[in-house]
Order: C-alpha cells, then structure tokens, then sequence
C-alpha cells in the first residue's frame, strides 16, 4: 500500500488548498475530504512520493504572498513507519513446545516411530526427519524438556500436530547446527496473495541454479529459491512448477524457520 501523508488547511484558505493538492498529486481523483478532530480545517490525503520538493517547487511557481501562506497550516503526518510496521514481512520461529516441555498445540495423532537425521526443510538443531510406519515426516521438532517425543506439523498453517513417540533415542550425530532463528531458509512461507506454501524436500524443479522450494496449497503455482531480504517486505520468485523462466516475484507476508 502506498504511503500517505494528510494534509491540513484552514478553511478560509480553501480555495488554495484544493489547487494545491491537485498539483501535488497530479491529479483530483482520489482526493478524500473531511474534518480533522479539534480543528476547523479541511482533510486532503495525497500520495508523499517527492513532497518536499514539489512542495517547493510549486509554492516558488504560484508565488503564494507571505500574508495568504502564512494563513495556511500544513500538516504532514507522515506514515512511512506505520505503514512499513504494517507491511514489514514477519519472521516467526516456530515454537511447537511450549517452555515447559508440553506441546504449543493439539496432539491430533499420536504415533510410534524414531528419526533418523536432521531436517532437510529447515536448519535447525532442535529439527528432524522421523518416520513412523511408511510415514515420513519433516520437520519434527524436540525440546529438552519433553523425553522421547517429538512434535511433526505439517504446516504451521493449523493449530495441530503429531505426536511421535519415540522409540529410540534421537540421532544426535545427525543434528543440523544452527539454533532456532531466522537466518537461513524458512520452511513455511504466507505470500501477499494468500499463498501458503511449505517447504517441499523431495525431487522438484530448477531452472539454472534455482530450484522449485516451496509447493503451495492451492493453485499451480510454485515458489523458487529462497526469499530476497533486500526490501521490505521480503519477495520471491513465483511461477509453475513447469515454468522454463523466472520473471515475476511474489511479496512475502510471513516466512516461518
């Protein structure tokens, strides 16, 4: 969403204000009018990009007289920082114990199985690759404080998990290195769009050095690679899973690790 500033002007200087604003913004449509509380003044809300300056440079090419500015109070409420907290992508470690070793969400199956090795859908220490009968299952997670079970979500989408009785230690030899954080590749990822897409550890798809990661719940499209932090929010590459290039990226609203 676009940034906005609000623009306040005493009435007496309305006549001003709206030709004002339309210079500023480049246009009347779009323009919205009401009543600022505890003043008497109108409401103009216009696009910031480059204000300042085109503040400047049309006040210098109407030639406002000091005594009719002086009569014009401007107000810039600028939401650069609200609106950056609002689309700011959102890191969230997932959690599937709670501190005192019980789990974070609802058991909906409880299974017996073991794990093997670290897991491959995200680096952490605390994360494994378990199976239980033919089921496998990645990731699972352990906590210090919970002996022989482990916690597999198959998203973090839900508010359920399974439950893995463990029927042998766990690999410790096998353990990723990297402590719970966000760094490194996320397992689950929330587009923009409303995508919902989990990270996908078996044959997929690579155009060049770029593979097809993360298999979405709905819909044909896959995402590649990993997220680029470069902005905010964070984006990705987004196409078909048979997609022979890489053109569009997708905004990213929650990424989980």
């Amino acid at each position: 969403m676009p940034e906005f500033c609000v623009l306040a002007l005493l009435r007496d200087a309305e006549r001003y204000s709206f030709d004002l604003v339309r210079a500023l913004s480049g246009r009347s449509a779009g323009v919205r009018t009401g009543t600022l509380p505890g003043a008497d003044v109108g409401r103009r809300a216009i696009d910031c990009a480059g204000l300042g300056d085109r503040i400047a440079r049309i006040v210098r090419a109407h030639r406002f007289a000091r005594a009719t500015w002086s009569t014009v109070v401007v107000v810039l409420v600028v939401a650069g920082a609200a609106q950056a907290s609002a689309t700011a992508t959102r890191a969230v470690v997932y959690q599937a114990f709670t501190s005192s070793g019980k789990p974070a969400y609802r058991v909906a199956h409880a299974l017996r199985g073991s794990c093997y090795s670290g897991a491959d859908s995200v680096n952490r220490d605390d994360a494994w690759r378990c199976i239980s009968g033919n089921a496998l299952f990645d990731p699972c997670f352990s906590s210090a404080q919970a002996k022989r079970i482990v916690l597999c979500p198959s998203t973090p989408f839900g508010s359920s998990v399974v439950e893995i009785k463990l029927t042998k230690g766990l690999p410790s030899g096998m353990a990723d290195k990297d402590k719970p954080s966000s760094s490194g590749s996320p397992w689950a990822i929330q587009t923009t769009t409303g995508l919902k897409c989990v990270m996908d550890t078996g044959a997929t798809n690579a155009i060049g050095s770029v593979r097809a990661n993360y298999g979405c719940t709905r819909g044909s499209d896959w995402l590649w690679g990993d997220p680029s932090r470069s902005t905010e929010p964070w984006t990705i590459r987004i196409a078909p899973i048979s997609a022979r290039r890489l053109k569009q990226r997708v905004d990213i609203t929650r990424a989980w690790f």
